[in-house]
């Protein structure tokens, strides 16, 4: 399962590009609009499905959070690849471990960005604490 947003494009086409003929799974990528598509090479197994927050005008990560929670359960061991905004990715991170039950071992969660943030503001973030950046 690969999840992302503009951010995480080119991981996740070098991803797909690098998996086996035989790989199965979805790739779920948040952009703009259509003209912020790209042309992936995947397998027929992984279904590439393009999620377009400026036509519903959400925020970036909204529709990427919903299409997870979407997705069935499931049946099989899974490895997951989600990066992008903070607050998605540990909304994300909450759904896969919780509702699914994966392990934190299954999954490689990154925050590539903070929405309101400043990049500067958002590295030095990164390096605190997590209850003084998420308190409560």
């Amino acid at each position: 399962m690969l999840l992302g947003d503009d951010s995480a494009l080119p991981a996740i086409g070098a991803a797909l590009e690098a998996m086996l003929p035989t790989a199965t799974g979805v790739a779920l990528v948040e952009v703009a609009g259509p003209a912020d598509e790209q042309p992936l090479v995947h397998p027929t197994g992984v279904t590439l499905r393009w999620l377009h927050r400026d036509a519903v005008g959400a925020e970036p990560g909204t529709l990427l959070l919903a299409a997870t929670r979407e997705l069935p359960r499931a049946s099989r061991p899974v490895r997951v690849f989600a990066h992008g905004e903070r607050a998605a990715i540990k909304a994300i991170r909450r759904v896969l471990q919780d509702d699914w039950g994966l392990e934190k071992t299954d999954m490689s969660l990154s925050a590539y960005w903070a929405l309101g943030r400043a990049e500067d503001r958002f590295q030095e973030e990164k390096r605190e604490p997590v209850g003084v950046v998420f308190p409560g």
